[in-house]
């Protein structure tokens, strides 16, 4: 028979995209490599490839003191899915470059790939005139334990850069002329 008599020995993954894709597959009985042509249906697939879309990369938001309580960003991306059919769950993250302060480290189902965060949630007392710079990520995890017991990951294909600026609408006396 196959593989030395025995065809449990030469089963497994046999696609090569697949996270436990067996490189080389040999005859347990002999030691001796063989051609693994008995795909047993255990291949396991991280979830797929996807982009951030919004707040776009490298934007900027102003805000003064009468739209930093209504101002929400909206940050969407790409749906990630899974050949195994596995659940996706999203893990966003944004940081403070300035000072590496994670602001928000939130996973959870996201149902249409969008999460909505008011301006106030990312930034706590804003300074008149300073910029304020943020990356924000998300990694898309399936639901299953094909990592030594760990589900599978594929982060968004780039992090994104946004900046907030804070420009008050305070009235300066000094401005205008006595006459």
């Amino acid at each position: 028979g196959e593989c030395g008599g025995d065809s449990g020995s030469c089963s497994g993954c046999t696609d090569s995209e697949a996270f436990n894709y067996n490189d080389g597959c040999y005859d347990w009985d002999t030691g001796e490599e063989i051609d693994c042509t008995i795909d047993d249906g255990s291949c396991e697939y991280a979830p797929s490839e996807f982009e951030l879309l919004t707040p776009e990369d490298d934007s900027l938001v102003i805000f003064d003191e009468n739209t930093y309580d209504s101002i929400t960003l909206q940050f969407t991306w790409e749906e990630s899915t899974d050949q195994n059919d596995d659940e996706i769950n999203y893990n966003i993250i944004i940081t403070n470059i300035d000072n590496g302060e994670v602001v928000l480290d939130l996973t959870d189902i996201f149902e249409q790939e969008t999460l909505p965060v008011p301006l106030s949630f990312i930034i706590d007392d804003p300074v008149d005139g300073e910029n304020i710079t943020f990356n924000w990520e998300v990694i898309a995890i399936d639901d299953s334990d094909a990592d030594n017991g760990n589900p599978l990951i594929t982060p968004s294909n780039s992090i994104f850069e946004f900046t907030l600026r804070y420009e008050s609408l305070a009235f300066d006396e000094n401005i205008i002329p006595e006459d």
